[in-house]
């Protein structure tokens, strides 16, 4: 069945930003669809810091300090959906701890993102684990 909806604003932001996720182009995608004072809620924190950061740059350097903290062996983004200001994505990765209490061990980790946008902007990212 086609799909002849139009396409929300929410839905339109959601698409490019997760195709630069996909291209492996996060900071980019930081960098462009980001609020200065987003917010990322993680269930928890692989350091014992707070799961809770605030603001573009603090997410920035986390998400760069992260992705340098493993052995990436594969994984993917999924097709957005959206509702109203939000929409929700799956990502998945296949990868190895380079430090940290899971240092040398291989996991799979499988995530459900929510975004909630705010004046064209991503306000909240909320990330939720499972298998």
């Amino acid at each position: 069945m086609p799909d002849t909806m139009p396409k929300s604003p929410t839905q339109s932001l959601a698409e490019e930003f997760c195709s630069l996720l996909k291209e492996g182009k996060d900071a980019e995608a930081i960098d462009k669809f980001y609020a200065d004072d987003v917010r990322h809620v993680e269930p928890f924190s692989f350091d014992g810091s707070s799961p809770v950061s605030q603001g573009k740059a603090t997410i920035k350097e986390a998400v760069a300090k992260f992705m340098q903290s493993y052995e990436f062996h594969s994984g993917g983004v999924g097709e957005p959906r959206s509702n109203g200001d939000q929409f929700a994505v799956e990502m998945w990765m296949d990868c190895t701890f380079k430090e940290g209490p899971m240092a040398g061990q291989r996991h799979e980790m499988k995530e459900t993102a929510l975004y909630t946008v705010k004046d064209g902007k991503i306000s909240e990212a909320r990330f939720f684990m499972g298998s």
